[in-house]
């Protein structure tokens, strides 16, 4: 098994691999054959933990160990490999926090996103965390147009209350954690409301989500 660190994960990507390789996923408690994937190489770590989670229906990324010691998330798969899968509940405190943000969520309406629709120009605070919002679904056009486009669809709040953090894929995961690291200041509870109160709820649930992430 190759596992290509992050640091070299350009170089990965632009390498023109794309072999197939046969991924075998076992139980590290009993060795039970949890699953058999074929996939292209380089097969990225990450992506391979958030779709296991998903599958299992479990609330944080597995730990995946080749001949007992954990991969990164940021590690490549280049060969055939076997890999045991610790699969992990999310902690008490995150799970808490996740309740807290969607329930703030739940509250947000739709009079309250239309004032933001009406700006003419979002404030930098509020465009960073329509852009993780937007990020967690997926969605990277996020110019203004892009996001009153966004905001009026009907079904936001209820997308967002039960998307669990295992179904946003890591690619998403990894955009989300740029945003915030890059205009941190902008999910600060106290910079955001002076910006718009109904964003407050996104930004706590952008918060929250990266805390599930990291546990």
């Amino acid at each position: 098994m190759d596992a290509t660190s992050s640091s070299s994960a350009a170089a990965a990507a632009a390498a023109p691999d794309n072999r197939p390789i046969r991924v075998e996923l076992r139980s590290a408690l009993n060795g039970e054959l949890l699953s058999e994937l074929q996939q292209e190489a380089p097969c990225g770590v990450g992506d391979l933990q958030c779709r296991l989670a998903a599958k299992f229906c479990d609330g944080a990324r597995p730990t995946l160990l080749f001949e007992g010691s954990p991969l990164a998330s940021t590690d490549f798969l280049r060969e055939d490999v076997s890999l045991a899968v610790v699969r992990r509940a999310l902690p008490e405190e995150e799970a808490l926090l996740l309740q807290t943000a969607r329930k703030a969520v739940s509250h947000v309406k739709a009079d309250h996103l239309q004032l933001v629709k009406d700006l003419r120009m979002p404030p930098e605070p509020l465009h960073d965390v329509l852009a993780a919002t937007m990020s967690l679904l997926d969605l990277r056009e996020h110019n203004w147009v892009s996001m009153k486009k966004f905001l009026s669809q009907r079904a936001i709040v209820s997308r967002l209350i039960a998307l669990e953090p295992q179904q946003v894929s890591f690619d998403s995961q990894l955009a989300v954690e740029e945003i915030v690291h890059r205009h941190h200041n902008s999910f600060n509870h106290e910079v955001i409301s002076r910006c718009s109160i109904a964003l407050v709820p996104f930004a706590t649930l952008i918060r929250a989500f990266l805390a599930c992430w990291k546990a």
